[in-house]
């Protein structure tokens, strides 16, 4: 009978710095999409007067979305539908972000402040 020959399972340093590089790149790019969607928040409730209280001065456009506002049941909802590239062409999305916010009676609000 002959034993089990053991071997090495680590990863050369090669092998760890490739890994580190990717793992890089994907974190960097996943916090790339996350301040994309945060800064076309920012411009969907920027430009709705029922979010931000004013009349004019609209931010700018959310480029590959839509965006659909809505005050049903005491709620204040933008929902913003991606579907396709976006306007650098540098990503391709799908979907829906939805920002919502309670209504607030003018009496309500002072109360709680």
């Amino acid at each position: 009978m002959e034993a089990g020959k053991k071997t090495d399972t680590t990863l050369s340093t090669t092998d760890q710095n490739t890994e580190l590089a990717v793992q890089s790149e994907d974190q960097s790019n996943f916090s790339s999409q996350v301040d994309a969607f945060a800064n076309d928040a920012n411009i969907a409730i920027e430009n709705n007067a029922a979010f931000n209280g004013r009349i004019e001065n609209t931010q700018g456009t959310v480029c590959n979305a839509t965006a659909v506002a809505d005050s049903a049941n005491g709620i204040r909802r933008i929902n913003l539908t991606y579907n396709g590239t976006s306007c650098t062409g540098n990503r391709s999305c799908a979907g829906i972000v939805m920002l919502s916010m309670p209504l607030l009676h003018i009496g309500k609000m002072q109360e709680q402040y």
